[in-house]
């Protein structure tokens, strides 16, 4: 505002923020220490509206009037006559703020903790850049009552809960998949930061005006995976997992089950289970592996998903970011009208439901986090004009470069510049960061790559395979940019495989190229070519593989100059381009280069290693291939050998490669079919689950 220095946010100031709220401290106070305290430090440490919470005094709130009763809050919507602030006004030296709905939960005076624990979650995860989508303001009080009331964003639709009860007829599917993708987003974000739910279900799910879904309490959220007590497991038990009505440790895979219910409800229009069902023999029918019936018209892929969720061994449930990417694809395929097999299967779902198609005027416009990424005229293109234009139409997070630790130790070169890792001082977590050389000396289409890879990144910012882009950064000193990017813990593939191979088993050399194999298919989904797979290529984080350098990847739905020609190891690209320059590069060329890392994962050295380039080029071309190792499976060298073959429409599709790897590593076909338990055998299973007490 005052102080001459950058901002570290949108028309947001770390420092004047701080001195401004300080010199306010003395203005206000909530007559509890703890609540004081706790609000002053949200202010004098937050990093953006977001996150600064206010004492709001009870006067400034009208028109209070009752919407429901929980068991141990009752919530209100209410008009903040301020409401949270929106933009400095350098004229009047003040925030311009306007009035606001807001959502009043109020508590009894004794629940301060119940309150401050569930801010503390919600400003944790935005410590850790996993911002949920609902905003919280503040803490009031009842001058009489002396309850204490949270306030937060208000929700024009209700509960999901009651937005499907009153609005299903009029919902298509792609409104039902934009309502689940959200909500999905929401719950990534709360387990990226470490947390579980534990009380996920419709009433707690709010819908926005904008079709958005989130969570909408965080009262029960833990980070310790504590067992249940006898008080826990009453309420939406429909929702509930099998293993925490049998009293076991509730997981991130609780939740899951809870979100596959949701994803039943939000599908079918139907609370699971009959209503007359008693609730005592529901919750043993569940353990016994009792799952709602799912109607013939709901899509087979969707019902597959959900019974995934509903799978009875936790660990056989699909994470969060499997979810979100499947929902993601789906939506986008509805959404942009792809003539795929995806979107015919949920339009067809909409003829059969007789959906009234004009309710799709409930989504006005795509997320802003989908926006196509367009180049601007990059003739005169200066440092500021580049970073005003990534900033302003928020395609990607900027990190200020002193978040960043000075210490930045050098570890390749890329495309456009080098690679160094260091820290992001915010989360104290270590980043990559790919430099952009030297602005000034800089030719436009080194820009336009830089561009080019961001757009790819931000294409498939939704899997769990591809390392993410967590955000650019502008180096003042050297006038270079830098992608900040997810750091690997093992290395990539190649160093990982030397210092590691004498401990994997086969299954694990199979589990890592499942792996790879899945980070391809959602490429190939996107219609995106890799276009340089091998195992520097490939890194390792917390034993899991993920596909990095998207530089010169390409859509098959653009053409492109920008990377003309053939890139990468010759021992990983596909005969066919060294054979004829001419060669158009497509799936089967990522499908021969993923043939060969498998190859390389079967025998832990790098292929042809340390040949003569020029005669290795001649020996591809005429089929040379690298040997079989010995007591290899079966099924994995015919599987890789397919992979490789010479020639393309022999090759797999990277489909058919991902469903045989499913096999060897066993995953289970989930069924809807019920356990069927005779006699003692019940007794039995009630007695070691402690499912009813006697």
């Amino acid at each position: 505002m005052k102080c001459g220095q950058r901002r570290s946010y949108y028309r947001w100031c770390i420092l004047c923020e701080r001195k401004q709220s300080e010199d306010n401290f003395k203005n206000w106070t909530s007559g509890n220490n703890d609540i004081d305290v706790f609000i002053k430090h949200s202010q004098f440490y937050s990093s953006g509206p977001q996150t600064f919470l206010e004492w709001i005094p009870f006067n400034r709130l009208e028109n209070i009037k009752y919407l429901s009763k929980a068991s141990r809050s009752t919530v209100y919507s209410a008009i903040w006559k301020d409401g949270p602030r929106i933009l400095w006004n350098h004229q009047n030296q003040e925030y311009k703020r306007s009035k606001t709905q807001v959502l009043v939960k109020l508590y009894h005076e004794d629940q301060v903790n119940e309150i401050l624990n569930e801010l503390k979650i919600y400003l944790d995860c935005y410590a850790r850049d996993c911002a949920l989508l609902i905003q919280f303001y503040g803490i009031s009080q009842h001058p009489d009552h002396k309850a204490y009331l949270l306030i937060k964003q208000y929700a024009q639709n209700d509960s999901l809960h009651n937005y499907i009860l009153y609005n299903f007829k009029s919902l298509d599917w792609e409104i039902k998949l934009h309502l689940l993708l959200y909500l999905a987003e929401d719950l990534k974000a709360l387990h990226n930061s470490g947390y579980v739910h534990r009380n996920l279900n419709p009433p707690n799910v709010l819908v926005f005006e904008n079709g958005l879904c989130a969570i909408g309490s965080y009262s029960k959220c833990r980070k310790d995976l504590s067992s249940p007590n006898a008080e826990e497991i009453f309420g939406w038990q429909r929702y509930m997992a099998p293993e925490f009505l049998r009293y076991k440790p509730y997981t991130k895979a609780s939740d899951i089950y809870s979100f596959g219910m949701i994803m039943y409800t939000v599908g079918t229009g139907m609370i699971p289970y009959n209503q007359s069902h008693d609730v005592q023999y529901l919750t043993l029918d569940v353990c016994l592996g009792l799952r709602p019936k799912i109607p013939v018209n709901i899509p087979e892929s969707f019902s597959e998903l959900v019974i995934r969720c509903w799978n009875n061994e936790p660990e056989s449930r699909p994470n969060i970011h499997e979810i979100h990417n499947t929902l993601m694809n789906w939506w986008s395929s509805i959404y942009n009208k792809c003539p795929n097999s995806t979107c015919l299967e949920f339009l067809a779902a909409n003829d059969r439901d007789h959906i009234n198609l004009k309710s799709q005027k409930i989504i006005q416009q795509k997320p802003e986090n989908d926006k196509p990424l367009i180049l601007p005229d990059l003739k005169n293109l200066e440092p500021l004009e580049l970073i005003k234009f990534i900033i302003s139409n928020h395609f990607v997070k900027y990190i200020n470069r002193d978040e960043l630790s000075t210490t930045m130790e050098h570890i390749g070169s890329g495309h456009f510049g080098t690679i160094s890792k260091t820290i992001w001082k915010k989360t104290n977590d270590r980043v990559v960061c790919k430099r952009l050389k030297n602005i000034e000396s800089i030719n436009n289409k080194l820009v336009e790559a830089f561009l080019h890879e961001l757009s790819m990144h931000r294409r498939l910012d939704f899997c769990s395979r591809i390392i993410r882009i967590l955000g650019i950064s502008f180096d003042e000193t050297t006038e270079e940019y830098l992608f900040v990017m997810q750091y690997a813990d093992g290395g990539d593939l190649r160093n990982y495989l030397q210092q590691n191979f004498s401990r994997l088993k086969w299954e694990d050399k199979i589990r890592l190229a499942h792996q790879i194999t899945e980070g391809i298919n959602y490429l190939h989904e996107e219609n995106i070519l890799h276009r340089d797979l091998h195992s520097k290529n490939i890194v390792i984080h917390q034993g899991e593989a993920k596909i990095i350098d998207l530089g010169i990847a390409k859509s098959t739905e653009t053409e492109t100059n920008l990377h003309p020609g053939v890139f990468g190891m010759i021992s990983y690209i596909d005969p066919k381009l060294l054979e004829n320059c001419s060669y158009k590069y497509d799936k089967k060329s990522d499908i021969y280069s993923l043939g060969v890392l498998m190859w390389e994962l079967s025998s832990g050295c790098p292929p042809f290693n340390n040949e003569d380039l020029i005669l290795l080029r001649i020996n591809l071309i005429c089929g040379a291939r690298e040997d079989p190792i010995p007591d290899m499976p079966i099924e994995y060298l015919n599987l890789y050998k397919s992979c490789w073959d010479n020639i393309p429409d022999l090759r797999p599709s990277i489909k058919q490669v991902f469903n045989k790897l499913d096999k060897m590593l066993n995953f289970p076909n989930d069924n809807n079919d019920h356990l069927i338990l005779q006699g003692n055998q019940v007794i039995n299973f009630i007695t070691l689950n402690i499912i009813l007490y006697v």
